[in-house]
């Protein structure tokens, strides 16, 4: 198996919090609230993250500002994050409480839903721009090369 980048662990706590998009202080309370289980590791004292795991942190916030409780948003996220392709949406009723409650559809499919009774968030979007900044940050050298 070649080795993935993104399932590399590299990322600190604060770093991963800031690539996700969210506070420190929000991303250890998720942690003491179980999402450790879900999206971490421990190596040398301390939580490292991965690319993936970060991106299953962005996409929960989401559902977290949609009205999810956070351990529902995680395990939502944890089950869509690696079917997500180009013009995927996730579709989730607003306060769910269920992860039945959240799917994912291809951006087209989005005019047969309508309605205020759910939130929209752009996953292929939200991935692209998770993972473009993590290879930045995890790629340093190639930051700086001109195109």
């Amino acid at each position: 198996m070649p080795f993935d980048w993104r399932l590399d662990r590299a990322f600190a706590q604060a770093e991963a919090a800031d690539l996700a998009g969210i506070h420190l202080s929000t991303l250890r309370v998720w942690m003491c609230e179980g999402a450790a289980d879900l999206a971490s590791e421990r190596k040398r004292g301390r939580r490292w993250f991965s690319a993936h795991d970060i991106l299953i942190l962005r996409l929960a916030h989401e559902l977290v500002r949609g009205g999810y409780v956070i351990l529902t948003a995680l395990a939502a996220a944890f089950e869509l994050v690696d079917q997500i392709q180009a013009s995927d949406v996730i579709i989730a009723r607003n306060g769910g409480i269920a992860t039945s409650q959240v799917r994912l559809v291809k951006g087209a499919s989005l005019a047969d839903l309508g309605g205020s009774s759910f939130i929209f968030i752009p996953a292929s979007t939200i991935a692209d721009a998770t993972y473009a900044a993590c290879r930045r940050a995890y790629f340093p050298e190639e930051s700086h090369v001109a195109l």
